[in-house]
């Protein structure tokens, strides 16, 4: 599924600045979608399941679209599995 819908930033006064983004939701990489435990929810989807992701993405290369553990999140995608294609220069 894909959502659109704008982005404030806080501009100087007086301006007003809307970024048109698009996104998709997928299943949370930290917790295999699962929400995490009975007792604890997954830190990074906070329970639930799924999280929203910037289009276009692609698989995280440092934790092979895993997101690390739900314990331990992948400090590149911080536990969503996936990057942005835009941060691909940020992270190599």
């Amino acid at each position: 599924m894909t959502e659109k819908f704008a982005l404030k930033a806080k501009p100087a006064e007086g301006v007003e600045l809307v970024e048109e983004a698009s996104y998709d939701i997928i299943k949370c990489a930290a917790c295999s979608g699962l929400g995490g435990s009975s007792t604890n929810p997954c830190p990074v989807c906070d329970g639930a399941r799924r999280v929203r992701v910037r289009t276009p993405y692609m698989a995280c290369s440092p934790c092979g679209g895993l997101g690390g553990s739900s314990k331990h999140p992948c400090q590149t995608c911080q536990g969503i599995g996936v990057i942005p294609i835009s941060k691909l220069k940020t992270y190599g």
